[in-house]
Order: structure tokens, then C-alpha cells, then sequence
């Protein structure tokens, strides 16, 4: 996967993603957000009305904070998901109050856990933050306002097979029941399997930014 410039400039990702996944390469309609590294961990997608605030759009996956969600559980991400995974992505948040997105949840009959991103305001964004981080650190690096990653030390609970883990875009469903949906536009998520040095970080920015993309 490359992306290149106008000015014909062109990127590769560094090696072997977990799984990309580019808003602008899919079109109204669809109802997966289909894996471009060749994986196959696409993720369905509920309650999409494919309209300019509910589905593909003009280049961003809209959710519209009412019932809007895309959710796959952790066993079925090929390669597997650990605490050494890393997480890049960007897009845009639309309302804030109890809300949360990229959000992991694991429920069972005796325990829950939750690991998610918490934006203080709307606007614009780019994170990127490995799975392991502790401390709530900012992880917005376009620096137009605070997001913080809370992953509660819970990462043993949430990895364990006997929980049940999703990985949601936004909040999760529980039967009949909607649970910190959030109103926002994702563009591109690109996951690795491991925490990515300074310079390969630097690339996937470049690339993000770039916003023009070929195969």
C-alpha cells in the first residue's frame, strides 16, 4: 500500500500492518469497513442509514451518535490483537459529553472492562497511541485539543479469551441497549502489531496527510 502527493511524491507504510482501513476507498452503501492490507479483518457495521451523517461520504465513515457502530471481536482479528499492538488514526469528532471511541469493551456474567480514547473537544484529529499505554496521555498529534487514551490498567482482562472483547468505532451495542455512541467521522485506521519507532511514526503521519492514495 503507497500513498503519493501531487507533486508525485510516494510513501509505503512500514511493513506488515495488522490491518488499514481507508474511509475514501469505499463508497455509500457498503456496511463493512473493509481491511485494505490484505488480512481480512473487516469490520461490520450497524445501524449505517448510508446518508451525509450515517455511512461513507465525500471520504469519512460517519457515524451520527444515535445508534451508529462498527464492532469485531478480538479473536477475530488476524493477527492477533496483544498488549503490543499500536493504533493509528484519524478523522473528526462532532459532539462531545460522555463519549468515548475507538473503544474496547469485554463483558462476561461476573466482569466488564473498557479501554477507549475521551475527546475534551470537537474537531479534528490524528492519534496514535499503543494498546500498553497507562497514564491518560494526549495522543492527539495535530495538537488542536486534548485526547487522552484511559485504558485503566485493565489490558490482562480485556486480552483474556474468556471476556469476549470487541474492538468498537464507537461505543458499543449490548442487546436492544446503545452505550457511549459517539457522533464522529472516521478516515483511516491503520493498526500494527507492534509499537512503531519515531520514524516509522513520522511516515504514517506523512501518510495520513497526504490523503491521496493507490494501491
Amino acid at each position: 500500500m503507497t500513498a503519493r502527493a501531487e507533486v508525485g511524491e510516494k510513501l509505503t507504510l512500514p511493513a506488515d500492518p495488522l490491518a488499514i482501513y481507508i474511509a475514501g476507498k469505499q463508497t455509500t452503501g457498503e456496511m463493512v469497513f473493509k481491511d485494505q492490507s490484505g488480512n481480512g479483518n473487516d469490520i461490520p457495521l450497524f445501524n449505517i442509514a448510508h446518508s451525509a451523517e450515517s455511512g461513507f461520504f465525500q471520504g469519512a465513515l460517519h457515524l451520527d451518535g444515535v445508534d451508529d457502530t462498527g464492532s469485531l471481536p478480538l479473536e477475530s482479528f488476524n493477527p492477533k490483537i496483544t498488549a503490543e499492538t499500536s493504533f493509528f488514526l484519524s478523522g473528526k469528532v462532532n459532539e462531545i459529553g460522555n463519549k468515548y471511541f475507538s473503544y474496547f469493551r469485554s463483558i462476561n456474567n461476573t466482569s466488564l472492562a473498557v479501554t477507549r480514547l475521551e475527546p475534551e473537544n470537537t474537531g479534528d484529529f490524528i492519534a496514535y497511541y499503543p494498546l500498553a499505554l497507562t497514564g491518560n496521555p494526549d495522543v492527539n498529534l495535530l495538537n488542536t485539543y486534548r485526547l487522552t487514551y484511559k485504558n485503566n490498567n485493565l489490558l490482562d482482562k480485556l486480552l483474556s479469551p474468556a471476556n469476549s472483547t470487541y474492538y468498537n468505532l464507537a461505543g458499543f451495542l449490548q442487546g436492544q441497549s446503545q452505550f457511549e455512541l459517539e457522533k464522529l467521522d472516521y478516515r483511516y485506521l491503520i493498526i500494527y502489531p507492534r509499537n512503531l519507532t519515531e520514524e516509522e511514526q513520522a511516515i504514517v503521519l506523512k501518510y495520513i496527510k497526504q490523503g491521496i492514495y493507490e494501491s
